[in-house]
């Protein structure tokens, strides 16, 4: 594996078109490896990384990063620690003037990365889990087609459908790449399958031409994906460690 940096012009590993890599992993027992990991990060990382004040949310960042980070260097034959991130106006990572789009996600210990060669991407993901009064949290969350609609599910089958629409609205979101920004009462996506968009409100151009996947990558944990890619075949992949 080469030491060079990530420049537009390094070797690529392509991806097929219609394809979506993905890769799930655990990062509570990723963590382990953090000593290697944090070797890994940039300066701006390791400074991220010591801002956390739980532990455990600081171990978790760090493994991430290492994953991504991992990934990467696979994709491109390069050292991880040679990829060099710009960042959006909201935070999302990006590769400057390379072909490679990706896009991650975490929640209770586990990691979500994809990456694709054809459009940005959105992903989030969840551990479902019975949250208080989440009526009335839709209603705040939600546009008002969707708080309508899941008003009327049964007590208990709201947990999986909340987080079904979560995951799509923020996958969508994170997408565009404008975080919480956008306003999330000006689009509706589905509850039940498959996923997808139903209506947008205002300024339809920047949602419209946008597709949703739905995954489930673990008992107990949803997902969605995000992509402008016409034809979208996701593969999932468990993260596996390294043999460093």
């Amino acid at each position: 594996m080469s030491d060079r940096p990530l420049t537009a012009r390094s070797t690529y590993i392509p991806i097929p078109e219609e394809q979506i890599d993905v890769w799930f992993a655990d990062l509570d027992a990723a963590s382990h490896r953090n000593d290697t990991f944090e070797g890994l990060l940039s300066f701006d990382e390791r400074n991220r990384a010591g801002k956390f004040h739980a532990d455990v949310d600081r171990r978790r960042f760090i493994a991430s990063r290492g994953i991504l980070r991992t990934l990467l260097g696979r994709y491109f034959a390069i050292a991880p620690q040679s990829v060099t991130f710009s960042y959006g106006p909201n935070g999302k990572p990006a590769l400057p003037g390379c072909e490679l789009h990706f896009n991650l996600s975490h929640s209770f210990g586990r990691a979500l990365f994809a990456f694709g060669s054809q459009s940005p991407l959105g992903v989030d993901l969840e551990l479902v889990r019975t949250l208080p009064d989440l009526v009335q949290l839709g209603a705040s969350v939600f546009s008002p087609t969707e708080a309508k609609a899941f008003a009327t599910i049964d007590a208990r089958e709201q947990p999986a459908s909340f987080f079904k629409c979560w995951t799509r609205k923020e996958a969508l979101i994170k997408a565009l790449g404008t975080g919480l920004s956008y306003p999330l009462e000006q689009f509706s996506v589905s509850f039940d399958e498959p996923a997808r968009l139903l209506s947008v409100e205002g300024d339809r151009t920047k949602l419209t031409s946008w597709r949703l996947h739905h995954l489930e990558p673990e008992l107990g944990y949803f997902a969605a994906i995000a992509t402008q890619q016409a034809e979208g075949r996701i593969v999932l992949h468990p993260f596996e460690l390294p043999p460093f």
